[in-house]
């Protein structure tokens, strides 16, 4: 009789241990939450810079380590295939640390950050659905290559339409590895990308800044590149920024910040509160 007692108390305990836990942990979780206020008086601030927060912004801004990954290096061979069809007629200059692949009007550069090809379309794209058609061809080709491009920001502009697309690793951003391209009204594309392989989380948890906080420590930038602005979007993910022996690389939170319809982006890190132009 006296073992049922104490096993009845002892699962009683239990419950009341685990309902504790809970609203501990939700107490916690609330400190690294923006409240209404809190982005109310972020608004009214920048608002006095003539920047209207046009979005929501990411709430949590609980303690983020950091994102390790590999430095990829990128098969010539393959590039040439993806950008021009072929390696027949393909001539190679190295330049400094840059190779550069050109034929007729169309150039090829691997550089040490990224890579770049200029060229001219076959088709002229009569709208933005063309022009992401053929902008698509040669993500789809990328994304069978490596990583996993998706498309983040499109647009529409007098001298032709952008795109620009972005990775993510277990659900989160990684801002560094990118693919931008632009397409002229007369079938000109230039295109940008550039992708290093993420491989895994750790190091301390280090705590951030909110994205309030982040949005106004962009706002001088901001201000000192349009006379009026709109934040459209705020994001928060990962952008490489230490390099390491051995080819391991290291990627700290950033917020990601969009700005006239991504005419102008910025990038606040997390830890710190550096901010940056794109």
């Amino acid at each position: 009789m006296e073992w049922k007692k104490a096993k009845n108390y002892t699962i009683i305990f239990l419950i009341i241990l685990n309902i504790l836990f809970f609203v501990l942990n939700i107490i916690k979780r609330s400190e690294y939450r923006l409240s209404a206020a809190d982005i109310s008086a972020a608004s009214d601030v920048i608002e006095k810079r003539g920047i209207v927060l046009n979005c929501e912004l990411p709430a949590n801004f609980s303690p983020m380590g950091q994102l390790y990954m590999r430095a990829f290096e990128y098969d010539n061979l393959e590039l040439q295939e993806i950008f021009f069809g072929t390696i027949s007629g393909v001539r190679r200059v190295d330049a400094n640390d840059d190779i550069i692949f050109s034929r007729d009007e169309d150039i090829l550069t691997v550089a040490s950050d990224s890579v770049s090809f200029n060229g001219m379309l076959e088709d002229i794209p009569v709208d933005m659905t063309a022009a992401g058609d053929a902008v698509q061809v040669y993500v789809d080709a990328l994304n069978d290559y490596f990583g996993d491009y998706s498309i983040n920001i499109e647009n529409e502009t007098d001298e032709g339409y952008y795109f620009e697309y972005m990775q993510s690793f277990q659900n989160q951003p990684v801002f560094s590895n990118y693919l931008k391209a632009r397409i002229g009204k007369d079938g000109a594309i230039q295109l940008t990308f550039n992708y290093q392989q993420p491989i895994e989380y750790k190091g301390i948890r280090e705590d951030i800044i909110s994205a309030d906080e982040a949005v106004y420590a962009a706002s001088r930038l901001i201000d000192e590149d349009f006379a009026a602005a709109s934040v459209d979007a705020v994001e928060k993910g990962y952008f490489l920024t230490e390099r390491h022996g051995n080819g391991e690389l290291a990627a700290v939170p950033q917020y990601k910040i969009y700005v006239n319809g991504g005419s102008g982006s910025y990038y606040v890190n997390a830890y710190s509160g550096d901010a940056t132009t794109d």
